[in-house]
């Protein structure tokens, strides 16, 4: 059987136009992770599932249908390319006083205090409280940080100039033989003494 691509589309056909059992075989093709649609001709109780599944996706209003269910779903899973190159940047360009107060001191107290572009830049963080025996309480906090190398490289990906020339040979580096196994991970560590409040 030929297939047919469904173009995803912002409009559609009204859905009253289709039969019940023609409503039902697009709701299961729609549903099936694989897009089978022979699978879905047999849920929607086509006697002949194969030949109808093939006859239905050639039927033009079976194709716009599905194309603006296929885009309704695009939409929604889409996230903005210029989004993910903001959040890149911050990753790749973020200046470590901007995790500070005005007296250079780390901000872990408050995080709502590090300014947004430069807590898109944290990937994690760990406390590890200690009690002393004279009853103080230290807080060892350890943020971590997305790997600024690792930002850098998608963004120059992105800007072409990591693209080889022509002539050129390209040569392919093991980060993980450079580096050591695991990944290569900043992070800032900062101690707080006090009563734990």
């Amino acid at each position: 059987m030929a297939s047919t691509v469904i173009a995803p589309k912002r409009r559609g056909i009204n859905p009253d136009k289709l039969s019940d059992q023609q409503m039902v075989f697009c709701n299961e093709l729609a549903a099936d992770e694989n897009f089978n649609a022979t699978e879905a001709a047999r849920k929607a109780g086509y006697k002949n599932p194969s030949s109808s599944a093939g006859k239905l996706l050639k039927q033009s209003k079976v194709q716009s249908y599905l194309g603006k269910v296929l885009g309704d779903r695009i939409s929604r899973c889409e996230i903005e390319a210029d989004r993910v190159l903001r959040e890149v940047s911050y990753c790749a360009l973020r200046d470590p006083l901007d995790l500070c107060d005005e007296n250079g001191q780390i901000i872990v107290n408050d995080l709502r205090k590090i300014p947004e572009e430069a807590r898109r830049a944290i990937d994690g963080l760990r406390v590890k409280r200690t009690v002393h025996q004279d009853g103080t309480i230290e807080d060892m906090i350890e943020l971590k940080l997305v790997p600024k190398l690792g930002a850098l490289e998608l963004a120059m990906k992105h800007l072409g100039l990591l693209a080889p020339k022509q002539h050129e040979v390209r040569h392919s580096i093991d980060w993980d033989a450079l580096y050591g196994e695991g990944e290569v991970v900043d992070t800032i560590e900062a101690q707080i003494t006090g009563n734990g409040s």
